[in-house]
This record gives C-alpha cells, structure tokens and sequence, in this order.
C-alpha cells in the first residue's frame, strides 16, 4: 500500500485504506476480550489512519490558510 500511495494510483488506494478500517473496526469488536489482538488492531487502525493523513490531497481551503 505505501509504495501504491506513492503513485498516479494514491486516490483509489486512500479508498481501499479508509474501507479497510471499517472491516478493522469489526475485528477489534470480534476481539474485545482478547487484549493482545485488540492491541494489534489498534496498531494497525491507527497505522492506516496515519498512512492516509501522510498522503490525503490538500483541499483549498487549507490552501488559502497560507495566503492570509
């Protein structure tokens, strides 16, 4: 996915990446009880969620944040 979000292909896997953490949010639920494995899912919820902040494309207002 990382080396993905680094090409003309960024967009559709940022969409696979946000997908993907809802099916990630239901494994954590499956695994409530199990404290290692929740911990992992949590690792990784906030991986992916890192991931796509680092390559989500500026919107113009935060653009015209810089211009002010």
């Amino acid at each position: 996915a990382a080396k993905i979000l680094q090409t003309d292909e960024r967009d559709r896997m940022i969409e696979h990446l946000q997908e993907s953490l809802k099916g990630l949010v239901s494994l954590q639920k499956t695994y409530e009880r199990d404290a290692t494995t929740k911990a992992k899912i949590d690792w990784l919820i906030d991986s992916v969620k890192e991931s796509i902040k680092e390559y989500e494309i500026v919107s113009t207002e935060d653009i015209n944040v810089f211009n002010d």
